[in-house]
């Protein structure tokens, strides 16, 4: 089975291929008792995806199921096959993420001693707890010998060293 062409229209994707079936069958020649016929089927197949708009991006497989085929006369017969198409759909889309930056007034340093014991609180990371004493996320796991940022807990004490600038 080859995969012809693939294409996005309004809510499907459309698929044409070429179904290539070779069939060996008895002849009633006794000098060639096997007889072999070898055809290619073009077939279309859609798929409805509500979403999908004309020139999206389709990456698409078919995968054939199941083939069946049947005699119906001495010069006719039938297949019938059963086809799965796959698709993944991609689009480019351009969207406004950052809304409005509002600055925020640096407050004047207040008093503080240059190191400090803190104890982790839910929902604390070392990036909002770097952010509020002044330092970095860096020098807080270099201090307390934290090998991996992402775990810390409540009720973890931390040394913090605030930087001076």
């Amino acid at each position: 089975m080859r995969l012809s062409e693939a294409r996005t229209a309004t809510d499907a994707v459309e698929a044409d291929g070429v179904l290539t079936v070779s069939l060996l069958y008895h002849c009633e020649n006794d000098e060639t008792p096997l007889c072999m016929l070898e055809r290619g089927i073009p077939f279309g197949q859609m798929m409805e995806l509500r979403g999908v708009a004309e020139g999206d991006a389709a990456a698409v497989q078919l995968r054939l199921d199941d083939l069946d085929f049947q005699m119906l006369s001495e010069q006719e017969g039938e297949l019938r096959a059963a086809v799965t198409m796959e698709a993944v759909v991609l689009r480019d889309e351009t969207a406004e993420i950052v809304k409005d930056i509002t600055p925020e007034e640096e407050a004047a340093p207040s008093p503080m001693a240059g190191a400090v014991i803190y104890m982790v609180q839910p929902g604390d990371t070392l990036w909002k707890i770097a952010k509020r004493y002044r330092t970095t996320v860096e020098d807080i796991l270099a201090i307390n010998e934290i090998e991996n940022p992402d775990l810390i807990y409540p009720g973890q004490k931390l040394l913090i060293i605030k930087q001076i600038h």
